[in-house]
């Protein structure tokens, strides 16, 4: 609910505005009463309210004066003129102070209910930006005001749920990086049958492209239980194409105690995700629970180095596929499974001592790529294989592998280049070229030291900086679509997010 502060030095007048704030509409409540512009200010801090309903002609302090304060000292609050003076230049002088309309005496309910409608809107948004705002700050252990808590966050409890669409990206960091994309299109939160009878859901960036946090914001107590919730967004979410991790606050809990949950799910995230796998885990999962890391063992290690050595491909892909099927039936987590194959990449490496068309991307690396952008044990196993096959085969004839990589990665970026304003994906230029996704990342981060995406965002950002210098009078709209974003607002956070400037602000 929206609050209003009235400020005028006829309490009949007062009384009579708070009536059909009531009659319009049921957002607004009026939380503070004023009789001239200095005891308004005197009663802001504790009102905290997000429009102020001012008159022109008062003692002490007029509403021109109050609102040139405000502006000032509150610029956040949206003052609105009640003038028994429809002087236009006078009109013009309160709008020069920050007001934001303009009403007359005697007040008419239409128009104040008109008002009150197009300031809802306005609000709106500003609550929606701002709770995002701090509960980012919040999770990312960055200070805030507890005014401003009070204000836009005033929830008995809150209830967090973290989905990891897909495997941990490599460094599995916990460190929040916060990028600006559309997480979940599908999923809309604000309808009521997605709330789960929260009152409030916001969808928060997590630590990269392929991670979100839900967070529900509850006014009183409820029945709901945190396990079923989490239960119901998995099957919101479920894609046949991917798989979920999907961590749940296993209790209710205060906005003071977010950070260290949310830390606590990356925790659980981080030790029990097992690729291909859809799971629905607490965040007190990974409190007194370890596992072991495995080793290939020195019998398996000596089997491995005599196939390497000999180079008996056909028998090496077998022990290899053995492995995996293993680790897939055991259920080993991308932890356990980035520990092992970095142990086989060092096996690789012993025997296979000089790769100078990986030199710049070690093996370990390579292996951590496939991991990565893995869907299931089968493509991994793919993946995996591509590299120790051509690792093998590119050593005795390393300037033609050399070549032949760097032809090809020639080939789909210049493709790319043609086709910006195409639906490009990963997957998309996977099956142009007849290549898997593993290897098309290991392409882009040889030669470019970029993921997929992150190269194909730089590219589309930079030519639309060019397209604006060269076209200054083109719509952001238009800019938008023909660096291949139909979404312009969408395009606008992106532009900001990597220049500093929005697209508008850019053209100037």
């Amino acid at each position: 609910m929206y609050r209003i502060m009235l400020v005028d030095d006829e309490p009949p007048l007062l009384r009579s505005i708070e009536r059909e704030i009531k009659k319009c509409s049921a957002c607004f409540k009026v939380v503070a009463k004023a009789y001239n512009g200095a005891d308004a200010l005197e009663k802001m801090p504790k009102a905290m309210p997000d429009v102020v309903f001012i008159d022109i002609k008062m003692p002490v302090m007029d509403g021109l004066a109050l609102a040139k304060r405000l502006d000032v000292l509150y610029p956040d609050i949206f003052p609105v003129i009640i003038s028994g003076y429809p002087d236009f230049e006078f009109a013009k002088e309160a709008l020069k102070s920050g007001v934001v309309d303009y009403l007359l005496k005697p007040v008419e309910p239409e128009l104040l209910c008109e008002v009150l409608e197009r300031l809802s809107k306005k609000l709106e948004k500003i609550y929606r930006n701002k709770e995002v705002e701090l509960l980012q700050q919040i999770i990312r252990s960055l200070p805030v005001k507890s005014e401003q808590i009070l204000h836009y966050l005033n929830y008995k409890y809150f209830m967090a749920i973290i989905v990891r669409r897909g495997a941990l990206p490599k460094s599995y960091s916990t460190q929040l990086q916060i990028y600006n994309y559309k997480p979940f299109e599908s999923y809309d939160p604000s309808l009521p049958d997605n709330l789960f009878g929260a009152d409030k859901c916001w969808v928060l960036d997590g630590r990269d492209e392929n991670e979100s946090i839900f967070i529900y914001g509850f006014k009183t107590d409820n029945n709901v239980h945190p396990e079923s919730m989490a239960y119901s967004l998995a099957s919101k979410l479920r894609s046949p194409s991917n798989f979920n991790t999907i961590v749940y606050s296993k209790n209710f809990f205060e906005l003071d105690k977010l950070y260290s949950i949310i830390q606590d799910m990356y925790k659980t995230i981080n030790q029990f995700l097992v690729i291909g796998k859809e799971q629905v885990l607490h965040h007190l999962q990974s409190n007194g629970n370890s596992f072991e890391i495995p080793t290939l063992g020195l019998s398996l290690e000596n089997k491995l180095s005599h196939l390497i050595q000999t180079k008996s491909m056909s028998l090496l892909k077998d022990e290899i596929s053995k492995l995996f099927l293993t680790w897939e039936q055991q259920s080993f987590t991308q932890y356990q499974v980035d520990r092992l194959l970095n142990q086989l990449a060092r096996l690789i490496e012993k025997h296979v001592p000089s790769l100078p068309a990986h030199a710049d991307f070690g093996m370990d690396q390579q292996f951590n790529e496939v991991l990565s952008s893995s869907t299931n044990f089968a493509g991994m196993l793919r993946g995996v294989w591509d590299i120790i096959e051509e690792v093998l085969s590119s050593h005795d004839d390393k300037d033609s592998y050399k070549k032949s990589t760097k032809d090809l990665f020639d080939s789909i970026e210049s493709y790319i280049s043609k086709n910006l304003s195409a639906p490009i994906t990963l997957q998309s230029i996977c099956d142009l070229f007849g290549i898997s996704q593993p290897y098309l990342s290991r392409l882009f981060r040889k030669y470019k030291k970029l993921s997929f995406n992150e190269y194909i965002t730089n590219k589309r950002i930079n030519e639309a900086r060019r397209l604006m210098e060269e076209n200054p009078d083109m719509l952001v709209k238009d800019v938008a679509r023909i660096v291949g974003y139909e979404d312009q607002h969408y395009f606008s956070r992106l532009f900001k997010s990597l220049t500093g400037l929005s697209p508008s602000d850019y053209k100037k």
